[in-house]
């Protein structure tokens, strides 16, 4: 990664965090709630057979009401299971999820790995988020090498509107969402899916 990169991600991160702390629980709750609506209602939601979601940390938004609608519709849910440097997507009912490395919540070893030519809506927390579909991470880039191995399924960043900035550093290995989902707009920078609104893809 070039210097000027690291250090305007470590800065942006730094900031992004402290702004999502800084939001209310109370209103936390009402941001998970408006995201939640707005994803299920997407067209790859509806068409879905297989979800990825996540166990939250710390004030990341909580997924579990698009959990609970999917679980309802019959989908196969995954969850990010983190090995040696390497994450996968492993088949898991969030009521078996085991604590992992640092005691985040995650599928057994020995559960089904997602395959990568099973198309599935991978929903992905970020610290941050921009118009173009950027992603920035906790900096291990565990998710943008997951999601190389799944070009066929659709990625939907969550995250509340304090979360988003109109553009963000990107390195040759950042994995782009193809939606970012907050509780006020779908943005869809690929022009993707038609209950998307197509925002600008560069900056």
């Amino acid at each position: 990664m070039e210097e000027g990169s690291h250090d305007a991600k470590r800065k942006l991160r730094g900031m992004l965090l402290a702004a999502r702390r800084q939001v209310a629980l109370s209103e936390r709750r009402r941001v998970a709630r408006a995201i939640c609506e707005r994803v299920t209602a997407l067209e790859v939601f509806l068409e879905a057979r297989d979800v990825v979601a996540y166990a939250i940390v710390g004030s990341e938004v909580d997924p579990q009401c698009i959990v609970d609608v999917a679980i309802a519709r019959g989908c196969r849910m995954y969850y990010p299971r983190l090995g040696t440097d390497v994450m996968d997507f492993r088949q898991a009912h969030p009521s078996h999820l085991v604590a992992g490395p640092g005691g985040l919540m995650e599928p057994p070893a020995d559960r089904e790995v997602l395959r990568p030519d099973r198309p599935a809506v991978v929903i992905v927390p970020g610290v941050g988020f921009d118009l173009a579909g950027r992603r920035l991470g906790r900096g291990g880039g565990h998710y943008d090498r997951a999601l190389a191995k799944y070009p066929s399924s659709v990625s939907v960043g969550v995250a509340s509107e304090v979360q988003i900035v109109d553009c963000l550093p990107e390195d040759p290995w950042d994995r782009r969402v193809d939606l970012v989902v907050t509780e006020r707009r779908i943005i869809a920078p690929t022009g993707f899916g038609s209950r998307a609104t197509k925002e600008i893809q560069s900056c």
